[in-house]
């Protein structure tokens, strides 16, 4: 898993930035 995927993962299962 790419860095770009893991921050667009993380961001999908706790979107916490506006």
């Amino acid at each position: 898993m790419t860095s770009r995927k893991l921050t667009l993962t993380c961001h999908v299962l706790d979107p916490d930035d506006p």
